[in-house]
């Protein structure tokens, strides 16, 4: 017969295989998977978190993650994550993860908090908390079409659009450079539209900025080159 005492957290290991093994307290004992035999009264420094993969999140990107538990007995319970940005939230839990999902909104590093309680009976149950780093870049704004040539005709009406993706609405447009007279730009909507009363060719820019990303480096912004050809009467 061997016995194991119960210590702090202690790991025995062996080599070959006990023969009627007897722990002299077994409240607290846990047998890993290498072979090693971990025994004492606070098992809850065993208890693992590991993350299932990157913590690197994007501005305006759906992200999904989850929280890996081990170490301890199932179902854990009692979870909780806290320090998430906005547009992250606690999603779904099983008996041993528990997940983060959404859009991150808000950009930046953020020290999360992820705690769970294992179903351990005797000295336990366990809980294990654990911090964990996730940052969120801000997003790549585009603009489409990027660039164009636009035509038109003098006294004729025209409309093009100009829509920007990537980042976190409502967007907003603003236009440097040439119009011609009775042309503008919906600074809401992107729109390019009006009754052009001059000929010639215009060169301007139009930058798009995304209203709704918070954060260092917010809001952002995409910016591109267009031109618009006005035809004289015929």
């Amino acid at each position: 017969m061997s016995t194991i005492l119960p210590m702090r957290a202690a790991r025995v290991f062996f080599d070959g295989i006990f023969s009627d093994p007897r722990v002299a307290h077994p409240e607290g004992v846990a047998v890993h998977v290498d072979g090693s035999i971990w025994c004492g009264n606070e098992l809850g420094e065993l208890l693992r978190i590991a993350a299932d993969g990157s913590l690197a999140a994007i501005v305006g990107t759906h992200f999904d993650r989850r929280f890996l538990f081990s170490g301890g007995a199932q179902p854990f319970s009692a979870y909780q994550v806290t320090g998430l940005p906005a547009g992250l939230t606690v999603s779904t839990s099983d008996a041993g993860s528990v997940g983060i999902s959404g859009t991150p909104t808000q950009a930046g590093s953020f020290v999360l908090t992820v705690s769970g309680t294992d179903a351990s009976t005797g000295t336990g149950p366990f809980t294990r908390s654990q911090a964990f780093t996730l940052t969120v870049a801000g997003p790549t704004l585009a603009l489409a079409p990027p660039s164009a040539s636009f035509a038109a005709a003098y006294a004729a009406p025209i409309s093009q659009q100009i829509s920007a993706t990537g980042g976190v609405g409502p967007y907003s447009y603003a236009v440097s450079g040439n119009l011609p007279a009775g042309v503008a730009i919906d600074p809401a909507t992107g729109v390019i539209a009006g009754t052009p009363t001059a000929v010639g060719s215009f060169a301007f820019s139009v930058t798009a900025r995304d209203d709704g990303a918070t954060g260092p480096g917010a809001p952002f912004t995409a910016q591109g080159s267009y031109s618009l050809t006005g035809a004289a009467p015929t």
